[in-house]
């Protein structure tokens, strides 16, 4: 059996280089009358996007400062949860629960005023009669 007789090519590489340089003999060019045509559509929507965007046709939009680190950061979605996480932490950390303050101490092992309390006491989720004392 022959390789004409199989399909099977001896070389592929062969057949594929000699398609190369048959494309490189003849270079695709288009035609004059395409171009003209391509540029002149061009020119007629310029003005229509500069109507658009309120920019002059080639004018770069150039974001400014805070647009540039709203985008770093995110958008609004991440810049808002960031604000949101800022005021809780603030907010903890300048009127912090009087369990928290207990936990920390005994974790950090710092002798508190209740030095009978452990760690293992602390109640982080109080119960419902907890919640509805005053003052």
């Amino acid at each position: 059996m022959t390789t004409l007789e199989t399909g099977a090519r001896e070389d592929p590489e062969a057949d594929l280089a000699s398609c190369f340089a048959a494309g490189r003999t003849h270079p695709a060019e288009a035609s004059p009358d395409l171009l003209a045509r391509v540029l002149a559509d061009g020119l007629d929507r310029q003005p229509a996007m500069a109507r658009v965007t309120g920019r002059a046709a080639g004018q770069k939009a150039q974001p400014g400062g805070w647009r540039f680190v709203l985008a770093c950061l995110g958008g609004w979605g991440a810049v808002s949860g960031l604000g949101v996480a800022s005021i809780a932490g603030l907010w903890l950390g300048i009127s912090p629960p009087g369990q928290m303050a207990i936990l920390t101490d005994g974790v950090l092992g710092i002798a508190t005023t209740n030095a009978a309390v452990e760690v293992d006491q602390i109640e982080l989720l109080p119960n419902f009669e907890t919640l509805l004392t005053e003052g």
